[in-house]
């Protein structure tokens, strides 16, 4: 008799990750076994449902910091910013579809992710995040001053539109790259908040 196979949840949950990145809302439970390398029964026997194993993986997901600032110290440039669009873009790349699966099985008695519980749930965290990069940003010079909580907002948010929109529309019609988009809105961006002087 074989040894029953032994695996983490991290590692289940880096094979949903995968596979929602891979294949957005139509990522199956047969797939995600398949990649975690076990059975989609052992898979139903940790998890009671897919809603479950999503909202698990989800909670997992949000944790640490999504967002890759190259040498916080260093002045942000537009350059800098666009790569840091394109970081977040990636990270919701994974989430969007994992939150939407999450919160279309809510109606059934699921629950909400612990990491979107509480009075401090993991995006608030992320755009408070930003909001704090901003302002040593604006604090340094890097950036005019404006308020960096609602810049935070408008950076996070619309980063995360574009990616909703990415996962929801049909795949076959016509959309913008990311790369594209984030080289365009950052453009659009940079001219309300870099230094004067840099004008």
């Amino acid at each position: 008799m074989g040894r029953p196979v032994t695996i983490h949840n991290d590692a289940i949950f880096r094979a949903v990750r995968d596979e929602f990145t891979a294949n957005g809302m139509h990522a199956s439970t047969a797939s995600i076994a398949e990649r975690a390398g076990i059975s989609e029964a052992l898979l139903f026997k940790r998890f009671k449902s897919k809603a479950e194993l999503v909202r698990a993986a989800l909670g997992d997901g949000f944790d640490g910091n999504p967002f890759h600032f190259e040498s916080p110290e260093a002045p942000l440039t537009r350059e800098r910013m666009e790569r840091l669009a394109l970081g977040l873009l990636s990270h919701f790349q994974v989430i969007v579809p994992m939150v939407l699966m999450s919160w279309a099985h809510m109606g059934s008695g699921g629950e909400m992710p612990l990491a979107l519980q509480g009075p401090m749930p993991a995006p608030l965290r992320g755009v408070q995040m930003l909001e704090h990069y901003f302002r040593a940003q604006m604090q340094r010079g890097a950036l005019r001053t404006t308020d960096a909580h609602t810049l935070a907002r408008t950076f996070a948010g619309t980063l995360w539109h574009f990616m909703f929109m990415k996962v929801v529309l049909d795949p076959a019609s016509p959309q913008t790259s990311s790369e594209t988009f984030v080289r365009d809105f950052v453009s659009l961006l940079w001219s309300g908040i870099a230094p004067t002087e840099t004008l």
